[in-house]
């Protein structure tokens, strides 16, 4: 035996249901997007503060100390050593 207005709330859930999956998926996709764009924004090169090279990022390191202008993005994750 169904109960009067069962189908209208039944519509109403799917909705509802739909419409958080629909938001759901066009979040993800301007995080995506947005990510994206950050990782592009990294620098592929990077300055060694001892001899003034100019390397790739991907040779840099551990222990290595990369020299960063006022203005300029960090390459590499690291800790300050002076300035």
């Amino acid at each position: 035996m169904l109960i009067a207005g069962a189908g209208a709330l039944c519509r109403a859930i799917v909705f509802l249901f739909t419409t958080a999956e629909w938001l759901e998926t066009l979040a993800c996709t301007k995080a995506s997007a947005e990510m994206s764009s950050l990782m592009g924004m990294l620098p592929a090169k990077a300055v060694l503060a001892t001899t003034g090279d100019v390397v790739s990022v991907r040779d840099v390191r551990v222990g290595d100390v990369v020299a960063v202008r006022a203005g300029e993005i960090v390459p590499v994750d690291g800790v300050v050593v002076d300035g």
